[in-house]
């Protein structure tokens, strides 16, 4: 069974995602702007997952971040320590925190993968 964690006390610093040529390659300011994440249900589905994302491009060879616009929560899809795509609050994207947050890609992807590429989610 898979626990996800909330809160500071399981907040440990996976480390900074490391640069890699296919992030660029991948362009998601110009290929995968903004995405829609629509029909998650569960615990974490309404509220804390759909909606539109934004994405910011903080350096073309890291991976980009998508922000959720509105919406009552802060949320934000990023690619986590173990390559997977990962939904998660501000804290957790800041540390490319695994094994958190409403949704994730089924399987870990290769760096250059845009999450309108992936094959599956879960949604928690």
């Amino acid at each position: 069974v898979a626990m996800w964690g909330f809160g500071a006390q399981t907040a440990a610093a996976a480390g900074k995602p490391q640069t890699d040529p296919r992030w660029a390659e991948a362009n998601a300011a110009v290929t995968c702007a903004e995405l829609g994440i629509h029909g998650a249900s569960g615990q974490f589905g309404d509220l804390w997952t759909n909606g539109i994302y934004d994405v910011e491009v903080e350096h073309p060879e890291l991976p980009p971040v998508f922000v959720m616009r509105g919406g009552c929560y802060e949320r934000f899809l990023y690619f986590d320590a173990e390559q997977y795509w990962r939904i998660g609050s501000g804290e957790y994207k800041d540390l490319s925190k695994a094994a958190a947050g409403s949704m994730r890609s089924t399987a870990p992807v290769e760096p250059g993968t845009l999450p309108a590429a992936v094959a599956g989610w879960r949604v928690r």
